[in-house]
Order: C-alpha cells, then structure tokens, then sequence
C-alpha cells in the first residue's frame, strides 16, 4: 500500500428529506448567496421555488446564475464571478448535478481570483481562496459534492480541463435520493457508468496494492450495477436510489482508491475531449470508452482485469482459459452490461467521426492530465473503441 493524505472538510447530509436543511446550513454561513442551477430541470420540478424559499426563510439575500450547460462554460463560471464581486456574495448554493457543481466551483474560486482563473487549469498557478459552497445533489454520478475538482469548458479555446483545490471542497453538501426521481432514464444510466469509471480507471492502472481499495472498488462497481438496474426497473425505488446515489459519492471521494498510488484516468481525458469536440454527455463518452481502455490495458494489468471478471462478474474460466482470457471475458461481460441499460458501447454510437480520431488524438495531449499516453496510444484507444 502506497502512503495517502485524506482532507475532506465537508459536513454530509444524506437521506430523503434533508433538502430541508438547506436554508439554515447556507444561513450559518453567509446572508448573499448566489444560486447555481442548470438548464431548467429544477426549475420545472418546483426545487428551485423551493430552495429560494427556503433560503429567504432564513433571511438569506438571492442572487441567480441559471443556464449552467451539461458540459460548463468558463464563460457562465465568469459570469456567476461577477455577479459575486458585485453583489458581495458570501456564499454560492450549486443545485443540480456535477455540472452545476463544477461550475459552482469555478465560480467559487474566480470571484476571490486576481488573474485568469484559467491559467489554474493550466497547472501555471493554484487557487488561493474560493467562496464557501453550499451544494443541494440531483443526480448520483459525478460525486462532485465531496471532493476538490471541478471540469470545465474554455469557450475560447474548446479545451475541457480540471481545476483542483481543497479550497473548493463543498462546506456543506446535501444528498437527497428523492430529488433524483424526476431524472431522464439516460442519465441515470450515464451516471451509473461515470460511477464505475470513477473508481474502476485507477483500480486497473494502481501502481501501488491495496487490497481493501480493492475489494471496496468491486463492492462498489456491483452495486452500481445492482442499483442501477432495480432503479430502471422500479424508479420510484428509493432504496436503491440511495445506494446509487451514496456509491456515486463515496467512489470520487478518494476513499475508494486509498493505497493505490499513482494511477490513471485514460478514459476520463479522452472523454473529456470527446465532449468538447462535439458537446457529448460525459457519461456517453465514458461508455463509449471504457471497454477500449480496458483493452488497451490488457497488455500491461492483465492480473487486475482477470481478477474484476471473477470478482465482479464470477467468470468462470476452463482450464484451457488463459489469464488474458479471463480478462477479456470480464471486459465483454461489461460491454454487454453498458449495452444491456442502453448506454453506448462504441463512439460510432455517439456521433464520433472516424476521419476526426488523429485529430483528437493531438488535442488530448495537450490536456495536462493526459502526459501518460502517447499520441499513439490515445489513437489506439479511440481506434479500438469505434466500432
């Protein structure tokens, strides 16, 4: 086991009803918050009426930044910084999924930031200080809501990169389950598979051994998958709702993969370009990846991927099934899991162009998070993942 540092400064509350905390946790914190919401879903739903008026009832001052895109703009994150240096706010409340969240963030960090916020992305400089955050949970994927990073879009450049900075951990970050009925069957799949990827991407590339992460991972790739389809099934299923929800928390948290070491999100840094070339849901670019790179991994984590198929879908190989065999018919048994909820299993699926892969391929090296892979290997791993 490699040596770790956890810092996690967030208060949770989790369960259905906690919604209701949400006006005296942002009171105790500041009196001119600045709401963050998406594109109009809880809007439409009555949470955004519900959350002001929970807010005002405790003597809270509003100010609002709608829109937020499913893939975030620096563009809106500026626009929300403005309005809190102008306003005086002194406390941001993100509701809605990681994209609000992200943008809440970025948000947070701009508004107290003396130069350009992106040179942060860039890894030129780190965040000093960022507004405190509040965040109210609508859909289990991203885990946004206890850890430090935030994804964001440079409008300008095209370029979808990370900012991360315990200055930007939530303060106090609200998860309730039944908030997430109302969300599309798709993204309740997307999420699911953003889930997994959290967790199993550095279970497979763990430079270090731990064998309590491992185990954890695996729980945790089963019970997204177990939850996942009791929730298509039955959607008013709170119990399993909640188990999606508090799986997708714990598995960006950085619990899951304590010990490991240095490890890779190969799949994360090719989906994140793959959706600012052609503004994809992250979680479709993920399933669309995911058994691609666990391809290309074959060759070096074989041991690792032959032991996910016989934890995680009790593969069974004949004496004549080498290792590799195993470890591929672990990856097949996902591929047809992701096809079996409806989510994408290749980029065809999605609208991916062939004649666009070298392209991409160069512009995913510029990523500063991607300088484990050669342009080569991003080529293979989008060549691979196609069709």
């Amino acid at each position: 086991m490699k040596s770790f540092v956890s810092y996690v400064p967030t208060r949770l509350y989790f369960g259905v009803g906690e919604t209701q905390r949400i006006g005296t946790e942002t009171s105790s914190i500041g009196k001119k918050a600045l709401l963050v919401t998406g594109k109009g879903s809880a809007k439409r739903s009555g949470l955004v009426d519900k959350v002001v008026g929970l807010l005002r009832g405790e003597g809270v001052e509003v100010f609002e930044l709608a829109g937020v895109d499913p893939n975030p703009r620096l563009s809106t994150c500026l626009k929300g910084a403005e309005i809190c240096r102008q306003q005086g706010v002194e406390v941001i409340v993100a509701v809605g999924g990681g994209s609000v969240l992200d943008a809440a963030k970025t948000t947070a960090a701009a508004a107290l930031d003396e130069g350009d916020i992106w040179d942060v992305f860039l890894y030129k400089r780190a965040v000093s200080r960022a507004i405190p955050l509040v965040t109210l949970v609508t859909l289990a994927a991203t885990g946004s809501e206890l850890n430090p990073h935030s994804v964001i879009i440079n409008d300008k450049t095209g370029q979808k990169f990370s900012l991360h900075s315990e200055h930007v951990y939530p303060k106090v970050s609200i998860l309730d389950p039944q908030l997430t009925v109302t969300v599309p069957r798709e993204h309740r799949v997307y999420g699911a598979v953003d889930i997994i990827a959290h967790v199993l991407e550095g279970y497979i590339t763990a430079e270090g051994f731990s064998p309590l992460s491992d185990r954890t991972v695996e729980g945790l790739c089963k019970c997204v998958m177990e939850s996942t389809e009791r929730v298509l099934a039955e959607p008013g299923d709170l119990l399993a709702r909640s188990d999606l929800m508090w799986c997708s928390t714990i598995a960006c948290s950085g619990y899951a993969g304590a010990g490991y070491g240095t490890r890779y999100y190969d799949g994360h840094q090719i989906g994140h370009e793959l959706s600012a070339t052609y503004d994809l849901a992250h979680g479709a670019t993920l399933s669309g990846l995911l058994p691609g790179v666990m391809a290309f991994n074959l060759k070096k984590h074989t041991p690792k991927l032959a032991q996910f198929a016989r934890r995680v879908f009790n593969v069974d190989g004949s004496w004549r099934d080498t290792e590799v065999d195993v470890a591929r018919k672990g990856i097949d048994s996902f591929k047809s899991w992701c096809a079996k909820m409806g989510a994408p299993v290749t980029l065809k699926e999605i609208g991916v162009k062939k004649q666009d892969l070298a392209a991409i391929a160069k512009r995913v090296l510029k990523n500063p998070e991607a300088q484990n892979l050669s342009e080569a290997d991003v080529h293979e791993i989008l060549s691979v993942s196609f069709e």
